[in-house]
């Protein structure tokens, strides 16, 4: 019988290398190297993730401001409670789209009343005071016409260029209230009849 029962199974002994005790820092700072890449990669992507976000006050405050039966003053509570509570890229978005909605809204609204009061305005001048003082087939009557006619012309001129502003800013707000809607993952409003 053998002595030895591995040398049956092993009949060549192999000569291991010896181990190095020299490379082990090496080793370890590697290791840590690819840990910290690892974690950074993995902060960053979950930093990346949390900017595209909407925050929920800033997203209950823009649509609480998006309702129907909301004044301009509740408007302006909303949108600076949004401005307040915003923390992300995305928040910062929705609450800038809002904004600029607001002020090309309120700036439509502006040129049509300035539209409206130069009208307002012509209707009060339709009859000079001169041709009611005078009579109206007197020299002083068509003078002061003529002046009204050439004020009138200068007037509807204004009056056509504050309308087509009003309509692009109009248009402008629209556009933005489109882009606010599709960033909140709402339905825009149908059009009231």
């Amino acid at each position: 019988m053998l002595k030895n029962k591995s040398a049956l199974y092993f009949p060549v002994k192999v000569a291991h290398p010896p181990l190095r005790h020299d490379n082990k820092p090496m080793n370890r700072f590697v290791v840590l190297a690819l840990l910290l890449l690892v974690l950074g990669l993995a902060g960053f992507a979950g930093y990346t993730l949390y900017q595209h976000h909407i925050s929920s006050d800033v997203r209950a405050a823009v649509v609480a401001s998006l309702g129907d039966n909301v004044s301009t003053a509740d408007v302006e509570v909303f949108l600076r409670t949004a401005k307040l509570a915003s923390r992300t890229k995305r928040d910062a978005r929705v609450v800038d789209l809002l904004d600029k909605a607001v002020a090309h809204a309120a700036s439509s609204q502006r040129d049509i009343r300035e539209s409206w009061g130069i009208t307002m305005q012509g209707i009060k001048n339709l009859i000079p005071t001169e041709c009611k003082v005078y009579g109206f087939n007197s020299p002083q009557c068509r003078a002061a016409a003529h002046a009204d006619l050439e004020e009138t012309k200068r007037d509807r001129e204004r009056q056509n260029s504050l309308n087509a502003d009003a309509e692009r800013e109009e248009a402008e707000a629209k556009r933005l209230l489109a882009l606010l809607y599709a960033d909140l993952g709402l339905p825009m409003p149908s059009a009231k009849k």
